[in-house]
């Protein structure tokens, strides 16, 4: 079998599965993946194969620095994170794989929309949940008049609000009237949309390139990382060359 490629989809993938049958009907492969396992003193328990496991992950917050430009003398600010990190538990891995590496940046943002506190929904017995209705929970659902009634958030049109986000995902509070106008940490604020509300969950990618002081040209919208990860693995196989 020509195993110099990987099939690429599943008529390809048919025809050497087809020939691993073949094989193993005639008694040239007669192996199952848990059985090459073996082969290493392996004995993978039941319904563990093919199973990611968690190494490590860690988090670090870091407030932004101002920088002053050299060429001009205009201030401005930059973030940067310095991590060192150390994950010294031995772990053993029941079968061949790979040490899979994920970074995340996550910038605090605020809903651009919302202009009010989102605690002011609670302003009925019921929007606090009572414990007798948590068999019922259609309940904490409800409808939010337009900002002229006083108590809608977003002040947009009606909408229809399940106040138990706000016990889940929290809220938030801006000392600014507008948050979409004033100039004080606009960049930090995902405008959304105002006739729908979409975007409050997944930022639109202007919103996002405003989170970097220079957006042009799009080679500066990018958060560049260096560093080194050293791993000891211990294995049957040896440097023989």
């Amino acid at each position: 079998i020509d195993t110099g490629t990987l099939p690429t989809d599943a008529q390809d993938f048919t025809v050497y599965y087809e020939k691993w049958l073949w094989l193993r009907q005639n008694k040239m492969v007669d192996m199952t993946f848990e059985q090459y396992l073996e082969t290493f003193g392996v004995r993978a328990p039941g319904g563990q194969i093919g199973k990611c496991e968690l190494i490590r992950f860690v988090r670090d917050w870091s407030y932004p620095s101002n920088t002053v430009d050299p060429s001009s003398g205009a201030p401005t600010s930059a973030v940067s994170w310095s991590v060192a990190e150390r994950a010294d538990k031995d772990r053993f891995f029941t079968e061949p794989g790979f040490v899979f590496g994920v970074t995340v940046k996550r910038p605090k943002t605020y809903c651009g929309h919302q202009t009010q506190v989102g605690s002011v929904m609670l302003d009925r017995a019921f929007n606090w949940l009572p414990a007798m209705l948590k068999d019922n929970p259609e309940t904490s659902i409800f409808e939010l008049g337009a900002a002229s009634e006083g108590n809608n958030p977003t002040n947009q049109a009606n909408v229809l609000l399940d106040v138990r986000d706000l016990f889940v995902h929290g809220d938030q509070f801006l000392r600014i009237s507008n948050p979409l106008v004033d100039a004080i940490g606009d960049a930090h604020h995902m405008s959304g949309r105002a006739a729908t509300h979409d975007g409050l969950t997944y930022p639109k990618d202007a919103d996002i390139d405003d989170l970097f002081s220079d957006r042009s040209p799009a080679e500066k919208v990018w958060i560049r990382e260096d560093g080194i990860v050293k791993l000891n693995i211990l294995g049957t196989q040896l440097d023989m060359t």
